[in-house]
């Protein structure tokens, strides 16, 4: 048979797929072919196989049992050669193929084996899947072979050992590349030995690490080469000697396995909880995102309880995709978060639960002491006045106190709480007062989120006390007003003034000495009622509790008239301050002296 009549039927076959592709509309059910043609040609004899995909058309029903055998039809043989003789060169396994839905794949190896002796020339032959249903259209696939008489020239003769034709290589994502061992053996005459060999997979040159006879009639060698790219490649291996080249090919494939994707949650927290306001609704955030491992995240969705949540999801199409927004939710109660990926390796899902509970209603303050707009007297220069308080906090029905604080004028209090926890929490205590002015006691009591208030204002006025009867001189070392040293004892000394003046007796008649416009030291009585007291004055004007000294249980009273007390100071920089009490008869102690002094 001519060259011409091959042509001519490769010419048919590319007529027919031109013809199925310009009249096939999109959506059209038509089978699938790949290859759509397959092209093979060499000299007797010679066997070459290759994987044909065949897909089902876009008609066939979901969930159906389909039953198609495949057939070859001789349309181009040599002259003198039956369709039944040329049928003895291909064939197809398997014969029938079940297909259970549309745009299925399935494979058939197709094994074409021309031997020595037959007749050499051009065969064609159309492969038909009759049993579609309509209007399913078939437009053939074609097999074009030309088949060469044995040759007679000395090229290498070459043998590819593996890969096996239609072998299939697997990458697992994270893992090592898929190793395709090439392996391949050559002989040629001695006369014309072999004096280079070659391997490629695809386009890729496989560097060969073993080669055994290169320069003699037989060689072997061998490589591995490694790859992540999936797809079909085709595998040759070649030989060449002064008489020219020969190869051997092979067809295989190489394909991806990875994991589904990875799915993280990272709003809301685990196990959060949020609370919602006794009107109005609560805002919970959500972010969450996908990880594939190949190929990219092809859809991302979440759901709120089983109901779709609506967002706009990123990365779409990429390894990575995310989504975010917030929840406004009006409803107390338990909700679960689960957020579904997909990528080509599978679909995974991660959920997060949380919860949202209602407020508490706003807790009932009250405060029982001091009365608003009561009224507190203090003398000056008296110590602080105490005032009395106490207050509390009562949940709604079904709640709890969380907290009970106090506050005057803005500033937190020491009191003493009791009841929190449960149902109705109280706060005692009292207020030191030491200036007069206008005060504001604020009670505040919380329940579970919610806080409630409530305020008093009282008057402290501050009247003088009477004009002390006596009043203190002040002796060294503290009337010098020097920083004395600390850690040791300091003398406290003074005298009284208390109104009337003995003349001393200068001159020893025993009569007081007068001298005009001189005023002569005071020799008083002596008042046991005396009390010294002697604090700590503080950096912010605060005081220590004072300590009390009494006559002859702290302090002594000497020559007749003077004060003495040896008060003992702390180690290092510290101030004090002295206050000397008198209790007149019938009386109330009064301050009559006032003085301070430092250490360092």
């Amino acid at each position: 048979m001519s060259t011409r009549i091959l042509r001519a039927c490769s010419f048919v076959a590319l007529l027919l797929t031109f013809f199925a592709q310009s009249h096939a509309r999109p959506g059209d059910p038509v089978v699938g072919y790949l290859p759509q043609t397959e092209n093979v040609e060499g000299d007797q004899p010679l066997f070459h196989t290759y994987v044909l995909q065949i897909i089902s058309p876009n008609n066939v029903p979901a969930g159906s049992s389909l039953i198609i055998s495949p057939q070859l039809v001789p349309t181009v043989m040599p002259d003198g050669v039956s369709a039944a003789q040329a049928l003895n060169y291909v064939s197809l396994s398997p014969t029938s193929l079940t297909f259970t839905g549309p745009n299925q794949s399935q494979s058939v190896l197709v094994t074409c084996n021309f031997p020595i002796g037959m007749q050499a020339g051009d065969y064609a032959y159309a492969i038909q899947t009759p049993g579609w249903p309509a209007p399913a259209q078939d437009y053939y696939g074609f097999i074009n072979a030309r088949i060469l008489p044995p040759r007679v020239t000395d090229v290498p003769s070459v043998t590819l050992n593996n890969p096996l034709d239609g072998a299939v290589y697997t990458w697992v994502v994270g893992g090592t590349p898929a190793q395709i061992d090439v392996q391949f053996s050559a002989s040629a005459p001695v006369a014309s030995p072999i004096t280079s060999i070659d391997a490629k997979v695809g386009t890729n040159s496989v560097t060969l690490t073993t080669i055994s006879g290169l320069g003699t009639g037989s060689v072997t060698a061998g490589g591995l080469f490694s790859t992540t790219t999936p797809g079909i490649y085709t595998v040759v291996a070649s030989a060449t000697n002064s008489e020219g080249t020969s190869s051997d090919s092979a067809e295989i494939r190489v394909v991806v396995q990875a994991g589904p994707p990875t799915v993280s949650i990272a709003q809301p927290a685990p196990s959060s909880t949020y609370t919602l306001p006794a009107a109005g609704s609560v805002s919970v955030p959500y972010s969450f995102s996908a990880l594939s491992a190949y190929g990219g995240i092809t859809s991302l969705t979440a759901t709120l309880n089983g109901s779709p949540v609506s967002f706009s999801p990123s990365g779409i199409g990429s390894l990575t995709a995310s989504g975010s927004g917030n929840f406004s939710l009006t409803t107390g109660g338990s909700y679960e978060l689960v957020v579904t990926a997909t990528d080509a390796n599978g679909t995974s899902t991660a959920s997060r639960s949380f919860t949202v509970v209602a407020a508490a209603p706003a807790p009932t303050v009250t405060i029982s002491q001091p009365l608003n707009g009561a009224t507190y007297t203090r003398v000056a220069g008296s110590g602080p006045t105490a005032i009395p308080f106490s207050f509390a906090g009562t949940a709604g029905n079904g709640y709890t106190i969380t907290s009970l604080t106090g506050a005057l004028n803005g500033n937190a209090i020491t009191a003493s709480i009791a009841g929190v926890g449960s149902a109705s929490a109280t706060g005692t205590g009292s207020l030191s007062i030491s200036s007069p002015g206008t005060y504001t006691l604020t009670a505040t009591a919380a329940s579970g989120a919610t806080t409630a208030s409530t305020s008093v204002t009282f008057t402290v006025t501050q009247v003088q006390p009477p004009a002390p009867a006596c009043s203190v001189n002040w002796l060294p070392p503290i009337s010098l007003g020097k920083v004395q040293k600390g850690g040791q004892n300091v003398a406290i000394m003074f005298e009284l003034d208390c109104g009337t003046e003995q003349g001393e007796d200068r001159d020893g008649d025993g009569d007081p000495d007068h001298y005009p416009g001189q005023r002569t030291k005071a020799k008083d009585k002596i008042d046991t009622s005396i009390v010294i007291a002697v604090s700590e004055v503080y950096s912010d004007g605060s005081t220590s509790a004072p300590q009390l000294f009494a006559y002859d249980s702290g302090y002594t009273i000497q020559g007749n008239d003077k004060y003495h007390l040896n008060f003992p100071t702390a180690r290092g920089t510290h101030r004090y301050r002295i206050e000397v009490f008198q209790t007149p008869a019938g009386g109330s102690p009064r301050v009559i002296g006032t003085k301070e002094f430092a250490t360092k």
